[in-house]
């Protein structure tokens, strides 16, 4: 059940979701995450922190969405709004620290009303800031390069103008909405998850310096 092998879970009322964990810096970097790019209008699948009856062990569940795990025939046509999606959840992606954008990671729901389909964000677990027990001294060695997509999916993106909305929904987002992000699940995990407050200090810190870090990344 860990970040390789995500499983399969179905409720008593016949949700089906996919589950992570128990892990506690997987469950944390997850359920932040999603909390966080709500947040800043970036689609994400529902979720909850989940438990077996009977254990002790917490773990993150997202809602399974009729959507599809290959974006590339969408995104390969640059169409302004899907590339701009695209974009926003790279710079949230810099902003958490988070090494594993690709197009794996990246549904398409033709559910969606409007433009017709609807990008989605998924997995968050290799956040720094987010899974690391000491974001503090952790997150600075990511490098740049690591936070642009990787592969087909970053060499698509070349060219792809910053997403100057984005950027500043980050910079503007008031403090507390990061804590209490926090707090929800600290709230629940207790001792097992003992960094909130170190995570809630470094991502401050990079939003004061969002800007820079997206350009920094997007040279």
């Amino acid at each position: 059940m860990y970040s390789t092998s995500p499983q399969s879970w179905d409720d008593a009322d016949g949700g089906s979701y996919v589950v992570k964990g128990p892990d506690p810096g997987i469950v944390v970097a997850e359920c932040i995450a999603y909390r966080l790019a709500s947040f800043l209008q970036i689609s994400v699948p529902l979720c909850s922190l989940a438990k077996i009856a009977g254990q002790a062990d917490h773990y993150f569940a997202s809602r399974k969405l009729n959507a599809m795990r290959d974006a590339s025939p969408w995104l390969r046509g640059r169409a302004r709004h899907h590339m701009t999606a695209l974009a926003t959840i790279v710079v949230f992606d810099i902003w958490i620290a988070n090494k594993d954008r690709n197009y794996g990671n990246v549904l398409v729901d033709q559910s969606a009303s409007g433009e017709g389909v609807e990008l989605i964000a998924i997995d968050f677990e290799k956040a720094m800031t987010l899974r690391s027990r000491h974001p503090m001294t952790e997150t600075p060695t990511v490098r740049p390069r690591d936070l642009w997509p990787s592969e087909d999916l970053g060499r698509l993106m070349e060219g792809t103008p910053i997403p100057q909305g984005a950027v500043a929904r980050i910079s503007q987002l008031p403090t507390t909405a990061v804590e209490h992000a926090v707090q929800a699940v600290s709230f629940h995990l207790g001792d097992l998850y003992t960094w909130g407050e170190a995570t809630v200090q470094v991502l401050s810190s990079r939003q004061k310096r969002v800007r820079a870090l997206v350009e920094e990344v997007w040279r």
